[in-house]
């Protein structure tokens, strides 16, 4: 992966946002405390949660300085972004480097949002202003999720999948706009209405950018509508659609000289990518009385790539299409008294990539076809037991399967390989007092190839041999909930993995290899502290050590992970509904790609400032939000 040095300095002029109607308290709920729906698939009570649980509610979003998901997450100690462009930002956690996306789950209300080839997520497809609640959940959920689920589990939930909440007969309607440094700027149009038995809302999203960087400028159309219909007093169904349009440039990488000579310049003057999103998904819930609850949803999802990469030169589109199935069933059994949900999920992907190469950007002439896949399906059964009144454990299994294939007429490929695992956790939650928790959790993990490390991007060569990334983990954690006053998130955790997939030599000449051993140790803490209603501090720190521990690099740091990460943010309430703050950021140097030996040296250690400021008042017409700030407020240059 190309690496990055830039100078960020944005500076948000204003947010204004109008709400024609909004129901009292829909920016007010804080859900911290009641229950997590990520960890275990299931609605549990958060200090029943045997993990590491991140909460960020409408009332965070709204009070910060960020104007997207990506700096939004970033904002949480060990959550990290990479790329070096708008339209690229990889995720990673827990001390991954390269494709370090592929190892951390993202949910869009449930729904899987990573891709069987190595394209990052469409952050930037999803408004902030949509987001009603986001769960980060640190640690392996293999056993409940499956593939990707090795360090994380991010389920981003929107407004529109909590329309059952509100009043019938109201009506909402927002109105968002902004405007930022490099011309960066967004309108949005949402409208939600409720009734008797149903929920509609709908969103239409504009965002542009010059970008801060030459070749950075980037645009991005989207609209979704969804509802749902309480078909009876049983059954529910939901049933939601989308369609983003994205086009962004791509400025290449720096040398170290180029950036200290214009860290604005590109090195690509010509490269740069559009992508069309369509998608569907329906979903049917059926509540059998107090102990069975059945539903089964299905979706679709198309992905057309367009890149024009005149710097190499080549032209390619990649049309990603993707069908899901996913029958889930839970039953609650009551043996001696003592809850026990048993809980049984089938996942069902069905997922084709057609690639075409032409010679130029008008895509007259083409030079190669080529067809990518992976068609996966895995069953998962778990169950937990409330011990006693202070002791609950869990244990979930999962076997899951996968066959990956390319086929390619013009280079004389067509081969497959099948894949499949099975994995476990088992985790134990002690409560020795109402508002903490003790836990112990471990199990083992896995991560499938992308296609496109099983198979060259072109499908002209297949790695037949390349295998599946397993490891096992345990992570120990403690947590404490006091209200809104006091709440405190800590643990430590082993990660070791096996056959962790590197790409060793220089693109494009290298290939994807099973390294043989790598681990990593570390840990998380997180703190909320508000003793009164002017005074909010949040503060959190990670740390972690990757290490290769086989192999020709045994004993060496793994590239391109930042062994320290802090951020803080201190926000007052002076009344008046006015909300002033300042955060900082400090993360750590990392040795660079493709430096596997440490000979160079690390990157130097970056702090951030920031401040933010917002307004909110009311009239008879509707409730006002005016926000802004400053994102690197001292103009720092860091990597």
């Amino acid at each position: 992966m190309s690496s990055q040095k830039r100078r960020r300095f944005s500076l948000l002029l204003f947010a204004l946002v109008l709400l024609a109607v909004v129901p009292t308290g829909v920016f007010a709920e804080d859900a911290r405390l009641e229950f997590v729906l990520t960890a275990d698939r299931v609605q549990t009570d958060v200090l029943s949660t045997a993990a590491g649980v991140s909460i960020i509610t409408a009332d965070d979003i709204a009070e910060s300085a960020a104007t997207n998901l990506v700096d939004l997450l970033a904002s949480l100690a060990g959550v990290d972004f990479r790329g070096y462009s708008s339209g690229e930002q990889q995720v990673s956690m827990r001390g991954f480097g390269e494709n370090a996306h592929g190892r951390v789950l993202v949910l869009l209300d449930g729904w899987r949002q990573n891709s069987p080839d190595m394209a990052g997520i469409s952050w930037y497809g999803i408004p902030l202003d949509s987001v009603q609640r986001i769960e980060v959940i640190r640690g392996s959920a293999s056993a409940e999720y499956g593939n990707n689920a090795v360090a994380g589990v991010i389920n981003i939930i929107t407004r529109d999948a909590d329309q059952t909440n509100q009043s019938d007969g109201k009506i909402d309607v927002q109105l968002e706009g902004s405007f930022g440094s490099f011309w960066a700027n967004s309108e949005r149009v949402w409208v939600r209405a409720t009734g008797e038995s149903a929920g509609f809302s709908a969103l239409l999203s504009h965002e542009s950018s010059d970008g801060w960087r030459d070749r950075t400028a980037n645009q991005r159309w989207s609209f979704s509508a969804g509802g749902n219909w309480q078909l009876a007093d049983d059954l529910l169904a939901d049933i939601s659609a989308r369609v983003l349009d994205i086009h962004y440039e791509l400025p290449g990488g720096l040398s170290e000289a180029q950036f200290l000579a214009d860290p604005t310049q590109a090195t690509n003057q010509a490269d740069e990518n559009a992508e069309r999103h369509y998608g569907a998904d329906v979903s049917v819930l059926w509540q059998a009385g107090d102990r069975l609850e059945a539903g089964i949803a299905g979706g679709y999802a198309y992905r057309l790539t367009q890149s024009d990469m005149a710097s190499w030169p080549q032209y390619a589109d990649r049309l990603l299409q993707r069908g899901t199935v996913m029958p889930e069933l839970t039953w609650m059994l009551f043996p001696a008294d003592r809850l026990l949900p048993l809980h049984a999920n089938l996942d069902v992907e069905l997922a084709r990539l057609d690639g075409s190469t032409f010679t130029s950007a008008a895509r007259t002439s083409r030079t190669s076809a080529f067809v990518l896949g992976q068609d996966s399906a895995g069953l998962g059964i778990s169950g937990d037991l409330a011990l006693a009144e202070q002791w609950d454990a869990g244990i979930s299994v999962r076997y899951d399967c996968s066959s990956i294939y390319a086929r390619n007429s013009g280079a004389g490929l067509d081969e497959s390989a099948f894949h499949q695992a099975f994995v476990y956790q088992a985790d134990v939650v002690f409560r020795p007092l109402e508002n903490m928790k003790l836990y112990l959790s471990g199990g083992s993990l896995f991560r499938y190839p992308f296609v496109d490390e099983q198979a060259d991007a072109s499908a002209t060569s297949f790695l037949s041999d390349l295998r599946p990334e397993r490891g096992y983990t345990l992570d120990f954690g403690t947590a404490v909930y006091l209200g809104d006053l006091f709440q405190l998130d800590a643990s430590l955790y082993w990660l070791q993995m096996y056959d962790e997939i590197v790409y060793v030599g220089m693109f494009p000449a290298g290939q994807n290899e099973n390294y043989e051993a790598t681990r990593r140790l570390g840990g998380d803490v997180s703190l909320r502290y508000q003793p009164h209603d002017v005074l909010e501090l949040t503060a959190s720190y990670s740390y972690v050590l990757p290490k290769y521990t086989a192999g020709d690099y045994v004993g060496k740091q793994i590239t391109l992970i930042s062994n320290h990460t802090a951020v803080g943010e201190l926000i007052f309430h002076p009344g008046l509904g006015l909300s002033i703050g300042a955060g900082i950021d400090y993360r750590s140097g990392y040795y660079m790609s493709n430096d596997q030996d440490n000979s160079e040296d690390m990157t130097d250690a970056v702090l951030l400032t920031d401040i933010f400021a917002s307004w909110d008042f009311s009239g008879s017409w509707g409730d006002v939000r005016v926000s802004g700030g400053v994102s690197n407020l001292l103009d720092v240059m860091y990597s």
